[in-house]
């Protein structure tokens, strides 16, 4: 169904339930009609916000975001390797720290907010291949690892990581795999932290299988009796840039077990 078609009757429909309840003495309430003018501005703010939701859904793994963006990085060229970081909000935030993101070198922020590891699958085309890099560093699923039972939750996750290191791999390029980073001041509940250290060791374990370089960035980040350097994390899950300075170190020493070198020519554009 088309926006068109169903997002002014969802509209009106949510703006059915914008009158107030007026409580009368005896505990019992009844509906109170909205003023006139101020009812007719709620229902045009509640239809801007059903378009924006719909053009979201549209573009649900956000493929419009990094476009143009990916479009522009294509008119460029440099002899160092390529690498691409892809990722949710904890890559997308590297950028921002002070240290900044691997500046000087020739590697690509992709990054978005909030995103699981299936959106990031249906970005991996657009975002990294379309690039042509020689090598892309996977971190995510720690946004969706909570939802539904255990099993079932790192399964999908799973699935989503394979899919992603086989499409980079049959193109060619060089797989990082990371590990998630761990959850600062009980992020998440007290299920989420064996969940992040289950998804971490079949990762490890994966890499391991296939030949992969396995990025640890939970190691550098806990103590030695496995809990969390809080002066890493600002809000419990998102590194302070202490925390991206760490990650960077690793992420280098990482990179350089590809022994990657100079790219020849110019970019080749698919």
């Amino acid at each position: 169904m088309t926006r068109r078609k169903w997002a002014p009757h969802l509209a009106l429909a949510l703006a059915s339930a914008l009158a107030t309840v007026v409580i009368k003495a005896d505990g019992s309430a009844r509906a109170h009609p909205q003023n006139e003018d101020e009812l007719k501005k709620r229902i045009a703010d509640l239809q801007a916000q059903v378009y924006s939701l719909s053009a979201r859904l549209a573009d649900w793994p956000q493929l419009g975001y990094f476009r143009d963006r990916n479009r522009e990085f294509k008119k460029t060229a440099s002899p160092r390797p390529l690498i691409v970081f892809m990722g949710d909000s904890i890559t997308a935030h590297w950028s921002l720290v002070p240290s900044g993101f691997f500046p000087g070198e020739n590697y690509v922020n992709r990054g978005l907010d909030g995103q699981i590891s299936g959106q990031m699958l249906l970005r991996l085309r657009q975002d990294v291949l379309g690039l042509s890099p020689d090598a892309v560093v996977i971190l995510g699923g720690v946004n969706e690892l909570s939802w539904g039972p255990r099993e079932e939750r790192l399964e999908i996750i799973e699935g989503n990581i394979k899919s992603m290191a086989e499409l980079a791999r049959f193109n060619r390029v060089a797989v990082i795999i990371c590990s998630l980073t761990p959850a600062a001041r009980n992020e998440g509940g007290p299920e989420k932290k064996p969940r992040i250290t289950a998804l971490n060791q079949w990762l490890r374990q994966y890499s391991k299988d296939n030949n992969l370089v396995y990025l640890d960035y939970f190691s550098r980040m806990t103590l030695p009796d496995g809990s969390t350097r809080e002066e890493l994390f600002t809000d419990g899950t998102h590194p302070t840039d202490a925390g991206y300075r760490v990650m960077a170190s690793e992420a280098r020493a990482a990179i350089s077990q590809l022994h990657l070198k100079p790219r020849t020519g110019t970019l080749k554009l698919p």
